[in-house]
């Protein structure tokens, strides 16, 4: 596959920096930011700006963390011969329960993301997948995550996490008017919610936006001699810029690592490194392309505990 060389003119070091922080925690302050990279709270402020409207940031999230959820994350790849990329198809499939996010590569392949509660969740969806009549093959891995501390909800928490649904941002002030409640409480209560896991107040950032170029090397390795804990640790050491996430099969020796470079020819750099780690092996570079985002199991199930508390 050739791909062209394209300058990433509108991201630096720090810009990936505060992408990471608000993936991480999407509540950062631009002071906290401010201290860490060196620039005032009113830079970073700017930057966060232009990283919103030249579409880098997509999205401000809350998801509950799977454990509070009772649930696990997947990574699923759909084949086929033809184009799996039109509105039915990616309707069709977004439909399903499980689902929650939509996407293609730069091999036309169709990406999913989703969570599930059980074994025979899973394998149900594995069924509805390979029952396509476009699909012609499929993969479906199981994602191993820190799962957070499992915790049963209470109204208090749940009122604060409502007032955060819609704007994971919103000012601690605007969710006590909101909620009724006073905003050391407000306060106090997210504290806790955040230590604890229960939730995850995150960013949606689209791969295609701006000047950017985000590559997805898919590597394999040998069990034998390496794991993915020493793919990452080496990963994160060698490229501390340019290293942004990276998930693995719980069930294959196979991870998908993402970075965001400067020139698609630094890959070669990024997969050299890759083939001196023990048996580790680039299968594939990807450039992936945007999602769609439907509901899923994660969203309806925080429905659910909402309106038992008689909060929808």
């Amino acid at each position: 596959m050739e791909l062209l060389q394209v300058r990433v003119r509108d991201l630096d070091s720090i810009d990936k920096g505060i992408l990471r922080d608000l993936r991480a925690n999407c509540r950062t302050t631009y002071q906290a930011m401010s201290d860490r990279y060196g620039v005032t709270a009113n830079a970073i402020r700017n930057r966060v700006k232009n990283l919103e409207e030249k579409g880098v940031i997509a999205d401000y999230v809350l998801r509950l963390g799977f454990a509070t959820a009772g649930l696990s994350p997947f990574f699923a790849l759909a084949y086929s011969r033809e184009s799996l990329d039109n509105k039915q198809f990616v309707e069709s499939v977004g439909g399903h329960r499980l689902v929650s996010r939509v996407g293609f590569d730069s091999y036309g392949s169709c990406v999913i993301i989703g969570a599930y509660a059980s074994a025979m969740d899973l394998s149900e969806f594995t069924e509805f997948i390979r029952g396509l009549e476009e699909v012609r093959d499929s993969e479906i891995h199981p994602i191993p995550t820190r799962l957070g501390g499992k915790t049963e909800l209470s109204n208090l928490q749940l009122r604060v996490i409502k007032g955060l649904r819609d704007d994971p941002r919103k000012p601690i002030a605007k969710i006590a008017q909101e909620s009724a409640l006073t905003a050391r409480r407000v306060r106090s209560t997210l504290d806790q919610l955040m230590e604890r896991e229960s939730i995850r107040l995150t960013i949606f950032v689209d791969p295609n936006a701006g000047d950017s170029i985000w590559l997805t090397f898919r590597i394999q390795w040998d069990p034998s001699e390496t794991s993915a804990s020493d793919i990452r640790e080496e990963l994160q050491i060698g490229f501390p810029d340019d290293f942004f996430n990276e998930a693995h099969s719980a069930t294959e020796p196979v991870m998908w690592a993402d970075f965001l470079i400067e020139r698609v020819s630094d890959s070669k750099d990024i997969t050299h490194a890759i083939k001196s780690i023990p048996s580790a092996r680039v299968a594939n570079t990807i450039l992936p392309f945007g999602f769609k985002t439907f509901p899923g199991l994660m969203e309806t199930t925080l429905d659910g505990l909402l309106a038992e508390a008689g909060l929808l």
